[in-house]
């Protein structure tokens, strides 16, 4: 397996290929690095919850948020997910921050696709369990 990270939050420019150990001190990347994996195939994070604004870093402007992450399974299965931020309309009558929403763009073996079929294929080749997966991420706290 390999996770390529173009960008997801404060990430960029990473690949890990899988056996691997991950460890590093706090605030390294560690949960960035994981939430990107289940992000990319399941769209929530490893709580179990939707990343929303998650993907993208606090330090970027507004034009420059995305987040763009691959996971290779094998030959047979990329799974890539794009996502680009859309505003909708603010929050609160008196509140001026926008909501942003994540717009994904889904790609499967290099092809668009709809989140069904997305999904549909991850669910398939996960046997339903995409945060149980993967046996060879050792993954520390």
């Amino acid at each position: 397996m390999e996770l390529t990270i173009n960008k997801f939050a404060e990430l960029s420019n990473r690949t890990l290929t899988t056996p691997a150990q991950v460890f590093g001190m706090n605030g390294a990347g560690k949960t960035t690095l994981y939430n990107a994996y289940l992000w990319c195939l399941t769209g929530k994070g490893k709580d179990g919850k939707d990343m929303n604004d998650a993907v993208y870093s606090d330090n970027d402007n507004d034009k420059d948020k995305y987040a763009d992450v691959t996971v290779k399974i094998d030959d047979k299965h990329i799974f890539r997910r794009v996502c680009k931020p859309s505003f909708a309309k603010p929050t609160g009558e008196y509140e001026k921050k926008m909501k942003t929403l994540c717009a994904n763009t889904y790609i499967y073996n290099g092809v668009d696709v709809t989140m069904k079929q997305y999904n549909d294929a991850v669910s398939v080749l996960c046997a339903g369990k995409p945060f149980q997966m993967f046996s060879d991420i050792d993954y520390f706290q």
